[in-house]
């Protein structure tokens, strides 16, 4: 028999079922324990925070519908109406992949309602920041918690780098800086 073909011990991932050789704590391909009872203990504290990542979210767009609802009441027509769906089909749609991207659906829809609002303060001014602060601070508190409870998932699931602050951080600076330059070519 030839050293390559010696049968290894293997075990299927309980998460993703890859193959994982005997002896291996964590799956190589998606960081999940091998062991039944860290799995099981591990779905056990994920299924909480995934519900509050999905709630956060949930509440971000129900308060974007009731912005957009009054807008439409006001008879506002144009381009902040627009934006405002647009808003809200973001959120919902950082809602709905929220099951599968647990801290990347809640960190892009913060960034984008970000970016639009500082389009609108560079557009409007000081005026943007004033309308509706009440709902905009509950809105940036929703998406925060989000944000929040998708890094406890990450790093229950121990799949968080060293790496992944970092590109948070440059992720939110780029969308920021997006928000200032779109604000700048609508306001010429």
């Amino acid at each position: 028999m030839a050293y390559r073909e010696v049968p290894i011990d293997t075990q299927v991932c309980h998460r993703c079922g890859a193959s994982v050789e005997a002896g291996i704590d964590l799956c190589p391909r998606c960081g999940a324990p091998t062991s039944v009872a860290e799995y099981a203990e591990l779905a056990l504290k994920l299924e909480p925070m995934q519900k509050s990542a999905r709630r956060w979210l949930a509440i971000a767009a129900g308060l974007s519908v009731v912005g957009l609802v009054s807008l439409m009441s006001r008879n506002v027509e144009g381009a902040v109406l627009l934006l405002q769906g647009l808003l809200t089909g973001v959120f919902a749609g950082a809602w709905a992949l929220s099951r599968r991207f647990p801290m990347g659906a809640p960190l892009a829809a913060a960034c984008v309602y970000g970016m639009l609002e500082l389009a609108a303060l560079v557009v409007v001014g000081m005026g943007a920041v004033i309308s509706g602060a009440v709902v905009k601070l509950l809105l940036f508190f929703a998406l925060v918690r989000g944000v929040q409870s998708g890094y406890r998932i990450r790093d229950l699931q121990r799949r968080a780098g060293r790496h992944d602050r970092l590109l948070v951080g440059a992720t939110i600076a780029g969308f920021a800086a997006a928000g200032v330059l779109l604000g700048l070519v609508l306001r010429a």
